[in-house]
C-alpha cells in the first residue's frame, strides 16, 4: 500500500493525532511552526487551481448572502461558542481552552474550507469569497470581539496583521494563477 493513499484514507484521524501531539508534547509544535504558512498557503492554492475563478465573479450578483456568512462567520459563530463553553467551565473545561475556542471562532476561516467545498459539491467559489473577505476583515473585527466576549485586549498590530494575512492569501492566488497559466486545461 502507498504510504500516501495509507494517509489520505485516514487523514482524520492523522489530523487528530497530529493535534494530540502537540498538546502533549508542546515543544515538536514548536518545531513545527515554520511550517504554518505553508500548510495554510498551499492547500488554499490547490483549491484555487482547480476553482472556477468566473464563478468568483458571480458572487457580486449576491452580496447579502456573502455579508450573511462573513457576519455569521466572524460574528454570530464566536457569540454561539462563546454560549456553549461559558456554562461548561463550571463542569471542567479550562478557561483556557475556553478562550482558545472562543478567539478560534473569531476569526477567519480555515483556506481548506475551499477545498472541501469543491470535494462535497458546495458552491467552492462562494466559500472563496467568504474566506477572502473574511480574512481581510478579522483585523478588524478579532480585537473587539476578543474584547467583548473574553474582556481580554489583544495587542495586534493592525497594518502587520493585515500584510501577513494579505501575504498568505495573495501567495496562494499567486501561485494558482501561475499554475494555471503554465498548465492549460
Amino acid at each position: 500500500m502507498r504510504p500516501l493513499a495509507f494517509v489520505g484514507r485516514h487523514a482524520t484521524k492523522f489530523m487528530a493525532a497530529g493535534v494530540l501531539v502537540g498538546f502533549v508534547v508542546p515543544p515538536l509544535a514548536g518545531l513545527a511552526k515554520p511550517l504554518l504558512a505553508p500548510a495554510l498557503v498551499i492547500p488554499l492554492a490547490l483549491a484555487l487551481v482547480r476553482l472556477d475563478w468566473s464563478a468568483i465573479a458571480e458572487c457580486r450578483r449576491r452580496p447579502g448572502l456573502v455579508i450573511a456568512l462573513v457576519v455569521f462567520v466572524l460574528g454570530a459563530s464566536p457569540v454561539i461558542v462563546w454560549a456553549i463553553t461559558t456554562p461548561v467551565v463550571a463542569l471542567g473545561l479550562p478557561a483556557g481552552l475556553r478562550e482558545a475556542l472562543i478567539l478560534m471562532s473569531a476569526s477567519s476561516p480555515i483556506v481548506s474550507s475551499i477545498a472541501i467545498a469543491l470535494f462535497v459539491g458546495l458552491d467552492a467559489a462562494l466559500a472563496a469569497v467568504v474566506v477572502v473577505v473574511a480574512t481581510a476583515l478579522v483585523p478588524f473585527t478579532l480585537p473587539p470581539v476578543a474584547f467583548a466576549l473574553l474582556g481580554v485586549e489583544l495587542a495586534i498590530e493592525l497594518p502587520a496583521l493585515m500584510a501577513r494575512l494579505a501575504g498568505l492569501v495573495g501567495v496562494a492566488f499567486a501561485a494558482a494563477w501561475l499554475v494555471r497559466r503554465l498548465v492549460r486545461r
